[in-house]
């Protein structure tokens, strides 16, 4: 009996494992085979960085601030090339938050080596956009870098090395701008340089105003002429200048005729080395209404759209238009309709008080809005902010 139960258990037991041999093969044939001979212990591609403690410094925005440098990987095989796949996170998120991946290739490699390096703008940025991170502080990093294989047949495993590195970021602070020359309301008197109005502190500058014929730059105080920003090599660039042996070239207003003068913008992108100015319809915008105690506000205008004028207002219930002018007998931006709901956009220019169409604020509007008039486009929007 015993005999019998064996044999029936050992004829079980073949025909599992044949069944187990086939079914294997059959999944072999259908899945790519895998190559894994990495070896990503330790640092395979001998990743270095310029300095594990490093310091940033808005001075030096431009500069670079730190360089990666690597090796390139061993040969994987026959008709197998590489790439290189760089990422960068906050230590200990394992790249889960990381900056996008950057692909790197081998004809990028020079003398053996290979680079990647940010400016400390960049990465300042980086660490208040990318990570979230309050600037001023320091916060450790770690960047790796991936030796992707390149291969048709089979899929191999990459070799990676990982580096930690500390940075300390700063706070952007101001960098006055003052605009000078005699298309200008200072002409060329230093002590009455205008100054720009700083959007974004030491990056975004904006003036508007009225300007005639003839020249302007930039300085950075209205105690000396060096340094300048000076027109590039063209007129929406601007270049630095620091030596009177540095070409002095300048911006020029031209076409208006004789002593006449226009309403321009200009807008300044430091970091760009850019300038935007061009002749706008209206130096100014003011709001109006008893939605407001019938008090004129002057609205701001968009550094990247020069015709549209915002402000953020509390509107309680009432009336609003818009004037081109702080003064009773200026022209009107007002809408199509009478008591227009904030939900109607379309605007009419005009110099004709009568009918004195305006925008109807309802108790169940009440609220704070940001506003906006584009007197381009005869358009007007809110959008309420609680």
């Amino acid at each position: 009996m015993k005999t019998k139960n064996c044999k029936t258990i050992y004829r079980l037991l073949l025909l599992f494992s044949l069944s187990f041999f086939i079914s294997c093969n059959e999944k072999e044939e259908n899945v790519t085979s895998v190559i894994n001979d990495n070896i990503t212990t330790g640092n395979p591609l001998e990743l270095t960085v310029s300095s594990e403690n490093v310091t940033l410094n808005q001075d030096n925005w431009d500069k670079e601030a730190v360089s990666f440098t690597w090796k390139p990987g061993r040969s994987r095989g026959e008709n197998r090339g590489l790439t290189y796949l760089f990422k960068m996170d906050v230590a200990g998120k394992n790249f889960t938050t990381s900056i996008p991946t950057e692909e790197i290739w081998e004809e990028e490699i020079n003398n053996g080596v290979y680079t990647k390096s940010y400016t400390h703008k960049q990465l300042n940025d980086l660490i208040s956009k990318q990570w979230g991170n309050y600037l001023g502080g320091e916060i450790k990093l770690s960047a790796r870098v991936i030796a992707k294989v390149i291969s048709k047949d089979k899929y191999v495993k990459p070799d990676y090395s990982t580096l930690d590195f500390s940075v300390k970021s700063y706070v952007p602070s101001s960098v006055p701008l003052f605009l000078i020359g005699d298309a200008t309301p200072a002409h060329w008197e230093l002590s009455s340089a205008i100054p720009m109005i700083e959007v974004i502190n030491g990056d975004l500058y904006k003036w508007r105003g009225n300007l005639v014929n003839g020249e302007f730059k930039f300085l950075f105080s209205r105690e000396s002429w060096l340094p300048s920003y000076n027109k590039g090599e063209n007129s929406n660039t601007i270049v630095k200048r620091t030596s009177e042996d540095e070409p002095d070239d300048l911006f020029k207003i031209f076409g208006l005729g004789y002593e006449k003068s226009k309403p321009y913008s200009i807008v300044i992108h430091r970091y760009e080395n850019r300038i935007d100015f061009s002749q706008v319809r209206f130096p100014k915008i003011i709001f109006v209404g008893d939605a407001t105690g019938w008090s004129f506000q002057e609205m701001d205008w968009n550094p990247e759209e020069p015709d549209v004028f915002e402000t953020t207002l509390m509107l309680g219930e009432g009336t609003f238009k818009f004037l081109d002018d702080a003064d009773w007998g200026a022209n009107i931006f007002k809408p199509t309709m009478e008591n227009a709901p904030l939900s109607h956009t379309e605007v009419n220019y005009t110099s004709e008080y009568h009918p004195d169409w305006k925008w109807m604020v309802r108790a169940e509007d009440v609220g704070l809005y940001k506003i906006s008039l584009d007197t381009r486009n005869l358009k007007m929007t809110v959008k309420k902010l609680n």
